[in-house]
């Protein structure tokens, strides 16, 4: 039921200094889903949790890229706290409720557009990390920890700490509890690609025969073949589905590039000078939206 979770919205950020391209991104949370909690938290918020929370992490998390160390910051917030995680490019495009009612599992993930899964990574799913949903405390995310923290070493944040990491830990909770997470279609959270792929996605629809006749699966070639049907038909444009399936709408901006004006976020959304979320207990530094 939608009351297990709490309603609260984490994102992060390096500094309340956003980049300005990502105002209407970030103000879709508040102006859909006005009763939400929504606490923007920065580096210094993040190191913080990490050392009052999971002391354990701490040396291995300060030695980490900011990539890796931005994606450990919302696993930690999904344990802590709970409620959801969005990353700054991820928009709101309808209320959350409707969808929380309907899941039975404490944790809800989403995964990539089938172009990105089948034609880029050559996989049935790639679990994204960009929006979580989750009940506080569940083990799950436990467990993403200290996996991140054990492959952190190998430098690369997709694999390390991020999308490619969390299916692996996903895939060992689906074998022995099942239940506990739900993976969502990819029109849920994920339903267009990132448009940087373009060029790779009409090569390797164009080449079939020397790459999706390499997916293992007769299924994986004949899905792939319809998001090649597909992906032409709409000119390889990305299009969101007009059936209400999609709640939110990932960018894919890439924000880790260096150079896009800041705007600071407080300036872009009514503060609610209250302190709701600090009323209720969370704990959490930032500024909740009225």
């Amino acid at each position: 039921m939608a009351a297990r979770f709490p309603t609260v919205v984490h994102q992060t950020w390096r500094t309340h200094e956003v980049p300005r391209g990502l105002k209407a991104h970030i103000t879709s949370w508040q102006r859909l889903m006005p009763d939400w909690e929504y606490v923007l938290h920065t580096d210094s918020d993040n190191d913080a949790l990490v050392a009052a929370e999971y002391p354990w992490l701490l040396s291995t998390y300060r030695g980490m890229s900011a990539i890796q160390r931005a994606d450990l910051a919302r696993y930690m917030y999904m344990h802590k706290y709970g409620g959801v995680y969005a990353d700054l490019d991820v928009q709101l495009l309808q209320p959350l409720g409707s969808l929380l009612v309907r899941t039975n599992s404490s944790v809800l993930l989403g995964q990539e557009p089938l172009e990105h899964a089948l034609l880029l990574e050559r996989k049935p799913r790639q679990v994204c990390n960009a929006v979580l949903v989750s009940f506080p405390g569940h083990p799950f995310w436990l467990d993403v920890l200290h996996t991140g923290a054990r492959g952190a070493r190998f430098g690369d944040p997709v694999g390390s700490t991020g999308p490619r990491m969390l299916e692996r830990v996903v895939a060992r909770w689906e074998r022995s509890q099942p239940r506990q997470i739900a993976v969502l279609p990819p029109a849920v959270f994920y339903p267009t690609f990132d448009t940087m792929q373009i060029g790779t996605l009409r090569q390797r629809c164009r080449d079939e025969r020397v790459h999706i006749a390499l997916l293992g699966t007769e299924a994986m070639r004949a899905l792939a073949r319809a998001v090649c049907t597909r992906l032409q038909a709409h000119h390889f444009a990305p299009w969101i589905p007009s059936d209400g399936s999609a709640f939110t709408e990932h960018t894919w901006s890439h924000t880790w590039i260096n150079g896009a004006s800041k705007v600071n976020v407080w300036d872009s959304v009514h503060i609610n000078r209250r302190g709701r979320a600090k009323r209720r207990g969370l704990g959490i530094k930032g500024k909740p939206l009225s």
